[in-house]
Parts: C-alpha cells; structure tokens; sequence
C-alpha cells in the first residue's frame, strides 16, 4: 500500500473513530478512588458563569456549569481542575477531601482582548487596524432568527439589511456602507471557515461573525472584496464528552396591518358618486345589511414555522467533532406560500502528528418552495386584494371561480382563485466540502492548505391553468447547476523579539474556478393541462434554451503586520487577481491597502489615569475591485432570430448579438477609512467611530446596441461614484450585580451616494415596474444625484375653486390634479419630471438591550430607517381611478373633490379631464420605520429541577410593532431589489408579524 494511500486510510479511520466513539476515548485514572465533586462558578459579583468549562487534567473527564454556574464531575482526591471560561482567568486547583467548591474566577483584560478573525489569519482585536465589526453565538442566541441577515440586521454600523419580501424562504439585501457597482452584485462575499461560499449556514452552528468594512480588511480578498467581507466561523468540537443541544422553535405568524378599505355598502355608496346609478338602491341596503368580501382576510392566512435542531459535540485530545442537523418548515402569511429547508453538518479536527492537523467540513442543504417567489406585479394578488371589489363574489351560482372584475378593472383576476389555482415550485440540492492541513514548520512558521468545493443543483416549474391563463395554458420548467471550487495555500510567519516588535507575515497563493450551465423549456396550449409540467412535448407551441458558462480566477497577496512597543501598528498588504472574464492586458488588477493605528493607552503618560482603559486611534486606505460581469462578457454571442427568408412562415435562425470589447477593465473602488475606539471605566462603556470615503472609478454598465447594428448590449466602463459616511457604536454594561444585569448597545450610521459620472451621459432611466400605470419607469440615474433616485412629478395638491384662473391656464379646472410646471414652459409634460425623492435612507440604526434576573433574561431589539421614500402603487391604485384599476376602495379616496369639499386629497374622478400620475409626489411615500424587531422572555432551569438536562424556555415576538407613516402593509418590503433602483410597492409582499415560543435542551 503506498504512503497516500496509508494517509486516506488513516483519515478515514480518524474521522470515524472521533464521531462515533469520541464518548470512550478519555483516558481514566486508576488506583484512585472516584467520587462526584460538585461547586459553582461565580465571577467578582458573584454572579453566575454559564458554560464555563471544568476539566480533569488527569482522566480528561469535563463537563461545563448550568445556568445557575453549577456543576458536577468525578474525580479523585489527587485530581487537578482545570476551571476556565473566556474573558476570565484560568484557575487551576488540586480536589484533595473537598467535596463542594466555591469558585470565583476574575476577568481577565488580557483574555477580554479576544481573537478576531480576518482574511487568512487572526489578529486580537486590540491590534486591529481596520475596521470590523463582530458577533458572537450568544449574541446571535438572543433572538430565534432563521437566517444570518435577520441576526445581523440592526446590530452592525455601517451594514443595511432590508427585507423586501416577507415570502417563506425569501433572501435578504445587505449592503456594507453602500452599493459600489451599477452592474455587479453588490452584495458582500461571505467567507465560511476559510472558504468561499454562497449557500445558506444555519445561524445554530456559527461560532462567530465578522464583517470587514474599510478597504484595509476587505482589500486582502482584491476583487472579491469590494462590497465588504462577511466572514463565518463554524462551531467546533472541544476537548469534553458529548455535548447534545436541541432546539424547537415554534411561529406563529400573520399580517400585521392591512389597508383600510371600504366595505360593500359604502363602496357601493362611492361608485354611484362618479358612475351614476351603477348600483341600485336595492343593492346597496343589501350591501349594508353584509359587509361584503374582504379580500385582504381572504388570501391571507395564519403561517406557521416549524423550526428544529440538534447538535452534537466534543472529543478528545487529538480528535475533535460537531455534527448538526436542521430542519424548517414554514407557510407563509399569503394563502399557498410555504417553503421547507434541511441543512446537515459534520465538522472534524484532528491531529495526524505533532505538527499536523487536519480540518474536515461537509455540509448538505436541500430547499423547497411552492408559490413562494411571487413578490409583486401589476396583476398579481396583492396588487389586486385591495383594489378588488367587495361586492364581487368569489364564487358564481354554480360554485365555480367567479373569475374577472371588470368593474374594478379591466380583466382584473379574482386573486384568491390565481392563489388557488397557480402551482409554482422550486428546489435546490447543495453539498459542499472544505477541508484544512495546517502544519507546523516551526513555533513562528505555519503552512496552510485549504479545499473546498460546492455543487448545487436547482429545478424550477410552473403551470398555468385555465382559470389562471387568459389566452392559453401554459407550463415551464428549468434545471441549473453550479460547480465551484477554490484553492487557497498560505504561509504563516509570526515573530516577537522581546515583547518590542511583533510581526506577522502572510503570502498566499489562490485559484478559483466557477461552472455553471442550465436549460429552460416552455409549452403553451397543453391538453389536459392535468399532465403539468411533466410532459411538455404535447404542448403545441415549445421553446427550449441552455446555456453553459466557465470562469476562473488566479490570485496573489502578501499582508505585513507590525506592532511596535504594543502601541504603534502597522499592516499593509497587496493583491493581484488575474480573471479569465477580462482581456489581455486588462486581465489583472492590483489591489493594495495600508493601515495604521496608535494605542494611545499604552503610552507611558496614560498610566497615570483610571477612566480610559482603552483609547486606540485608526487610519487606513485601500484599493478593491469588481470583476461583476458574466463569464463571456467582452466577446460577441450567437442569438436567435425568426425569419421568414421570403416564404410565408416563420423559421428560426441564428444572428451575432453584440460587440466584442477587448478593453473593458476592473472596476475599482479607493477607501480612506478613519476610526477612533475608546473605552472607559474599565470596558463599562464602550465607543467605537468610523468616518469613509469611498470612491468607484471604471463603473461597469451596459449600453443597448440598436438592431441596425446588430443589437444585444456591450458592457462598457462609464464613469465614477462616491459613497461618504460615518458609524458609531455606544455598548455599555449600566448595572452588574449578584441578581441583575443589563447589557445594552446602540449603533448608528449614514452615507451619502452620489453618482459623480456616467461618462458621455449624465442620465439614464431605471427598470419599468407597473407598465401602463407608469408612462416610464419611475427610477433614474442621474449625474449629481445618488442611487435609488425617483424620477416623476412634483403634485401640489388638487385645484381648488379659488384656483380656476391658474388651472386654466394648463387647459384644466377645479378638482383637477395641480403638477409642478418645471420647466416653466406652460405645459404638463415629461419634461416636467425631475429627481423627487430617494430610496437609500439618512441614517439607520439599531437599538438593543438585554437583561438578566437570576434565571430569566429579556431582550429587546430596535430597528429603524430614517429618511427613506418608496411609491405605493397599490395605494394609488386603490385611491384613485385609473386605466387599470377603474373604482375607488380606500376609505382615503372617498376624500375626492366636489364643489362642496374644496380640501380634498384626490382629483375628482367623475368630472377630472387631468392625469394622475402614479409617479408623482403624490403617492411617493415616506418608508421610514422603527420596528419592534424582537422581544424575547426566558426562563432557565438547571438540572436540578429536571434532572437530565439544562432547559431554556423562550417566549419571543418579531416584528411585533411598526412605527411608520407608510399606508402600505410594510415600509421595507420592496418589489425593487436592486441598487439603481429605489423602493416600489407593486404588491409586494410584507414581513409578518410573528409570536415564537422556543424550547432548548441541554443534555
């Protein structure tokens, strides 16, 4: 058998040995009599340490103290405990004929400088030159969040975490002081135990967060980096016997507010006021006597999550193990919306020698959805719900669909039948795999080796109905893969030269290859549509597509760290990726960042005072890069074109779309970033300040090539963008006591985009959302302005009678809609649309407090966005008569104007000859909000009441209350996604409100 065999073999045996028999593998003492040692862990206060770690050095036997700071353990006479929990000192102490011990450890200031990791290493955070915030597993505990995001959201400076849509399932935005591209992803790269990654981790098996902001800490990862870094630690087994925890988190959830709408007597009432007679009197004494049908309550619907989890961990001293699982399922708040999601984890850590020890991670997740994706459309049922007659009944006289409004609408769909009657699936398989070999060259000289890949495989279907489907039936299906893997070899080299200089020296060697490929197929007119998807070939008319796509990427970087007398440090690194996605010469970029920081408490004259344990002043400056274009981007491609080539039908054929552009390049983005951290009292109060200029040069963006020239698009650099702003930080600890404790932190953070250049162009229109109910699209960017800009019209109000000389000098009367002239020339017309408000909001912050009272402990949780805008069409839609939505149901819109109601809020919809322009001031909300975003009560019971385990019973809400102007169902959800632009409510769907109890175990 060869060496490499023998190694595989030896691995195999390791991996399988740790996991299932790591209970066994302590060695035990003998010739001692055994007896069970009981005591508790206090600190200074005298307030209970929970999980601090309790270990016999000789029989390595170990166990960690309840909730009360109790523990138990056999040992004998003769034993030595080890007693340690991090941030104290570590006591050691021999048992001899104690049977009960008392323990105190005190903090420790050294320890309380914790370990911080960043990109390829650690560094303590008090040697931290760049800016980084962190969080840890008990501060993520605090809230039963589903996903990291939710965890993050409201407790980082500098980081925006909206949720556009409340679907089951849905991903979150996160932005890291602002949004650097047009066209690349401007979401931050997140770094799972060395590796990069792009799958979902389940929040209960992360030991630690860290988010790199300032381009000193994100410029190591070069073209990766440039939207910030969000980097990952798994938990890992410890050196203990098996440590089982399991979870059950149980929601339930609904919608939190709804519009106020009329019902069928005064909406009957209402019509008649602008379609004369439309209901008779009859019918509308009938409409009093029943309130009608509030579509709102009828695709709407109490959602339930299931949320379950176990762990597993410890080993010994060579060998160490953490194995989860976990699985969700959850409905949504809309009727038919639900998703189900299991993730598995195994984590092994052993040591093959002295010098060498290997890390072995493998995941598996699987994901399912139905109708779960559905997130706003002219059409869709949100949209429709509070426009849809209540009169209209849901089923006709022989109990079929009742299925077009035509009086609210033309060919408006009944929204509870398209929830009953669509069927839209998705689902995705990933399994990844990263693993370490870390070997010890000597004590200041290490050699790392990390591996990992990930594979995932998506399917996708859906099918359209008759009672869906105005024209035809329909269905689609669609397949994709991805294939990625990364290779990362780094050299170590650390050195202190007595305790003056302390220097650590890392070079890295990367490659990187990402795959993808897929296929979409659709068919309409299916006969019987009962066949579904499944049988696409009976379709009369079909249309199938694929593609495949390959990129690569080869990476170079060295980073210096240096501390001079603990005070004066000093870190600088380099970058070179080269990316197959460019050409030539442009290929590569080059990525530096140098940062200083002075700890100005180390200096001889700040020994004298005792308030400032910790003042420490940072600078730095760095460059990062975008590479956000697909693989093929620079060269021409093959398209489709239908022909008749002079016969009388149609024929496919083939046509080049595009240009080639050799001379793209990186886009680039240069960060000065200054901080200041100061601490007091001994670490009681806590403050931490960041001020950032960004600037973004090369914007990459695509420009529409006319047909005549072959058509598509070539992605072209055009122009600059800056982001500038600031974070703080506040933490403090008020009180500390034996029975009572309370923790609390305050952040806050603004920025300010503007987009300095567009190149030949100083303007260009965003996406078309609502066509029909907009002329244009509602978005633009514009030179000066920043992103997520509206583009519409300035509404003054509703011309009163007093105003019929002005109104008429624009050919209008009383009870018209009055528009801003802005150009001045006399008319109403695109011209006069100008930038009317923004999306992005002033500032954001995120208030949170915990408090402890001997076995119970509350959270409170605050988030808000101050100074954002988001257009309601839904509230527009259902206010005021319009093309496609033809009645008004808001109890808003009765307010129209009449020659009797001159202060009216809306344009008269019976005798109106203006516009109503959706995009407009007008309907043009103020989205700022303060959320209640998680209150949480917990009760903790020790092994003493229930003898076989730890027990921590949790009571919490999230979302329970919202503050916010907005008339819509929820000012963070958007149907926008996107970063050019804003916020638009066209049926989106909103965050529920959601009561959580929880239950864990500790075994």
């Amino acid at each position: 058998m060869n060496l490499r065999k023998k190694s595989h073999l030896r691995l195999l045996l390791i991996g399988v040995f740790s996991v299932f028999f790591a209970s066994f593998s302590f060695a035990q003492s003998s010739g001692e009599k055994m007896q069970t040692i009981s005591g508790t862990v206090n600190d200074a206060t005298g307030t209970p340490i929970i999980g601090a770690s309790v270990v016999d050095n000789s029989s390595k036997e170990g166990t960690i103290t309840d909730f009360n700071g109790k523990f138990s353990i056999k040992a004998t006479s003769k034993s030595s405990l080890t007693i340690s929990y991090i941030g104290y000192t570590t006591i050691n102490l021999t048992v001899g004929d104690k049977k009960s011990l008392n323990i105190i450890l005190s903090e420790d200031t050294q320890k309380l400088d914790e370990v911080v990791v960043v990109g390829y290493g650690t560094v303590k955070k008090s040697d931290l030159t760049g800016s980084v915030s962190s969080m840890s597993a008990k501060e993520i505990k605090k809230q039963p969040v589903l996903n990291l995001q939710q965890a993050i959201q409201g407790n980082n400076p500098g980081v925006v975490v909206m949720s556009n849509s409340g679907n089951p399932g849905a991903a979150m935005k996160m932005r890291i002081r602002g949004a650097n591209s047009l066209l690349g992803n401007n979401d931050p790269l997140y770094i799972v135990d060395g590796i990069p990654s792009s799958s979902d981790v389940n929040v209960n098996d992360i030991e630690s967060v860290e988010i790199l902001k300032d381009a000193s800490s994100t410029a190591i990862f070069g073209s990766r980096g440039a939207n910030g870094v969000v980097i990952i630690t798994t938990k890992r087994g410890k050196e203990e016997k098996p440590q089982v925890q399991f979870t059950v988190n149980t929601g339930i959830s609904n919608l939190a507010k709804q519009y106020d709408l009329m019902d069928a007597g005064a909406y009957a009432e209402s019509v008649n006021m602008y379609k004369p007679n439309y209901f008779t009197a009859t019918q509308i004494a009938d409409y009093k006597k029943n309130a009608g049908v509030n579509w709102q309550d009828e695709i709407t619907q109490t959602g339930i999550t299931q949320d379950y989890q176990v762990s597993v961990g410890g080993g010994s001293n060579a060998s160490k193990y953490y194995i989860s699982a976990n699985y969700l399922d959850q409905t949504g708040i809309i009727l038919g919306a639900s998703m189900n999601r299991l993730n598995l984890r195994s984590n092994l850590s052993t040591d093959l020698s002295k010098k060498l020890k290997l890390d072995l991670n493998i995941t598996y997740g699987r994901q399912k959805g139905i109708n779960n994706t559905d997130n706003g459309w002219k059409g869709s049922p949100l949209w429709v719900a509070p426009i849809f007659s209540p009169t209209f009944q849901v089923y006709n006289s022989v109990g079929q669909w009742n299925k077009y409004d035509n009086l609210s609408g033309p060919n408006l769909s009944n929204p509870l039948m398209v929830l009953k009657e669509r069927n839209s699936d998705n689902q995705m398989n990933s399994v990844s795999a990263n693993t370490k070999l870390s070997y010890a060259l000597s004590d200041d000289l290490k050699f790392d080796v990390l591996f990992g890949l990930m594979n995932t495989d998506a399917q996708s279907g859906s099918v359209s109905n008759q009672w869906v489907s105005a024209s035809a039936t329909g269905a689609s299906k669609s397949s994709s893969g991805t294939y990625n893997w990364t290779n990362s070899n780094i050299v170590t080299y650390h050195k202190n030269i007595a305790k003056t200089h302390d220097f650590t020296v890392v070079a890295v060697n990367e490659q990187s290859q990402f795959n993808s490929n897929g296929f979409t197929a659709t068919g309409t007119d299916i006969n019987p549509i009962s066949v579904g998807n499944d049988n696409l070939g009976i379709a009369n008319t079909k249309n199938i597509s694929s593609y495949r796509s390959q990129s690569s990427l080869q990476s170079y970087l060295g980073r210096v760290s240096y501390s001079l007398l603990d005070r004066y440090l000093v870190t600088a690194s380099y970058r070179a990726d080269g990316t197959s996605k460019f050409q030539g010469d442009n290929k590569w970029g080059y990525f530096p960042s140098a940062a200083v920081a002075w700890r100005v408490t180390e200096e001889p004259f700040m020994k004298a005072q005792e308030l400032v344990s910790n003042l420490k002043v940072r600078a730095s400056w760095g460059l990062t890069g975008n590479q956000g274009i697909d693989a093929y981007a620079t060269i021409s491609k093959i398209g489709n074109m239908s022909h008749s080539f002079g016969s009388g039908s149609m024929g496919p054929g083939s046509v080049v779309r595009g240009v080639d552009n050799p001379d793209l390049r990186w886009e680039t983005t240069a960060q000065q970033n200054f901080g200041v951290d100061v601490s007091v009292l001994n670490g009681k109060v806590n403050l931490t300040f960041d001020y950032y200029v960004k600037n973004t040069t090369d914007l990459l963006y695509s420009s529409i090539i006319p047909n005549y020239n072959g058509g598509g698009v070539v992605n072209k650099n055009i122009g600059s963008m800056t982001n500038k702003g600031y974070e703080v930080t506040v933490s403090a600890t008020p009180v500390a006591t034996k029975n009572f404790k309370w923790n609390t932190n305050f952040n806050i953070s603004a920025y300010k985009n503007e987009l300095v250049s567009l190149g030949k162009d100083t303007f260009k229109l965003g996406g078309i959302y609502a066509a029909g109910l907009t002329q244009e699209s509602p978005f633009a960017m514009k030179v000066g302005e920043s992103l997520g800009s509206f583009w519409g019209y300035e509404w003054q109000g509703v011309y009163k009678t007093s105003e019929a000389t002005e109104a008429a000098k624009y050919g209008l009367k009383p009870g018209d809609n009055k528009y801003l002239d802005y150009d001045g020339d006399g008319k109403i017309t695109s011209k006069d649309k100008h930038i009317i408000g923004n999306a992005l909001p002033k500032f954001v912050w995120g208030f949170s407090n915990s408090f402890s009272y001997k076995n119970f402990d509350l959270n409170v949780m605050l988030q808000a966005a101050y100074g954002r805008k988001i257009l309601n069409t839904v509230y527009a839609s259902a206010s005021t008569v319009l093309s496609d939505a033809t009645t008004i149901s808001t109890v808003d819109g009765r307010n129209f104007w009449t020659p009797t109601n001159d202060n009216a809020l809306f344009a008269n919809p019976a005798s109106s000859t203006g516009k109503n322009y959706i995009e407009s001031t007008q309907f043009l909300e103020d989205g700022s909000y303060v959320k209640v975003k998680n209150l949480a009560l917990s009760y903790n019971l020790d092994r003493s009441v229930i003898k076989f385990a730890d027990l921590k019973l949790t009571l919490s809400a999230q979302n329970l209350l919202t503050l916010s102007k907005y008339k819509g169902y929820d000012p963070e959800s958007s149907t926008a996604g996107n970063d050019t632009d804003g916020a638009i409510d066209v049926g989106a769907v909103p965050n529920p409100r959601t009561v959580t109890f929880s239950l864990q175990l500790n075994l």
